[in-house]
């Protein structure tokens, strides 16, 4: 958008499409962290970004027997304290949730689309 351009007022947005779109972005960076064959731990820096989007800790299909948390190693390798861990794993339990989330408005807003429409069929002049 350039300077000469009207930010799109709330009626312009079309926000099932917006929130596809962001939900897309969430998704793609979430496969390249988890993809990509970087060590993500060798920096702090990289290890704090890839335990916001993928997390340090046991997902519920890792098995505890053979599979043990990054997260302990990690924060005494980065020198993170109680409270830098406690934020990557809130970030993190947040980023988790965004997706669904987004991905529920985005269905939520095309129902409601097609509600508007319906009743606009129905009602005499087709307006609401």
């Amino acid at each position: 958008m350039t300077s000469s351009e009207a930010a799109p007022s709330g009626r312009d947005i079309d926000f099932a499409a917006e929130a596809t779109a962001a939900a897309d972005v969430l998704d793609a960076l979430h496969l390249r962290f988890t993809l990509s064959s970087n060590d993500w731990g060798a920096r702090s820096s990289d290890a704090w970004l890839y335990g916001i989007v993928a997390g340090w800790d046991l997902k519920p299909d890792d098995d505890p027997e053979f599979d043990s948390p990054a997260m302990p190693h990690l924060a005494a390798q980065h020198g993170w304290n109680d409270e830098q861990v406690a934020r990557i794993r809130q970030l993190h339990d947040r980023f988790q949730r965004i997706v669904p989330a987004l991905q529920a408005a985005a269905n939520q807003q095309q129902e409601l689309e097609r509600l508007r429409a319906a009743h606009a069929a129905t009602t005499p002049g087709g307006t609401t």
